[in-house]
C-alpha cells in the first residue's frame, strides 16, 4: 500500500480482523480492530479485552487475519512501508 502524498508513519500497529465491526477505527479498516504502540511487541502485550479488562487469549477468539503495519497521520493502516 502505498503512503499519500504527505502522510506519514506515527507508530507501529496490528489490525485485527475478528469480523467485527469497531467505532474509532483508521477510515481504510472495514472490520476488525486496530491496536498500537511505541513497539509491536508491546503491542500483543498490553492488548485487553474491552469487557473485562484481562488480556486477551488470542487462540480462543475467531481471528480471520492479523496483519502487522503501521498507523498514519491521515488516520490510516498500512501494511507496509515503501521508502522514497
Amino acid at each position: 500500500m502505498n503512503l499519500e502524498k504527505n502522510e506519514r508513519i506515527i507508530c507501529p500497529a496490528i489490525w485485527v480482523d475478528d469480523g467485527g465491526t469497531y467505532d474509532n477505527q483508521p477510515e481504510n479498516i472495514k472490520t476488525g480492530y486496530v491496536v498500537y504502540g511505541i513497539h509491536i511487541v508491546d503491542i500483543f502485550f498490553h492488548m485487553t479485552s474491552k469487557n473485562t479488562g484481562k488480556p486477551i487469549n488470542l487462540k480462543a477468539l475467531k481471528i480471520n487475519e492479523i496483519q502487522e503495519g503501521y498507523y498514519t497521520n491521515l488516520n490510516r493502516f498500512v501494511k507496509e512501508w515503501i521508502d522514497y
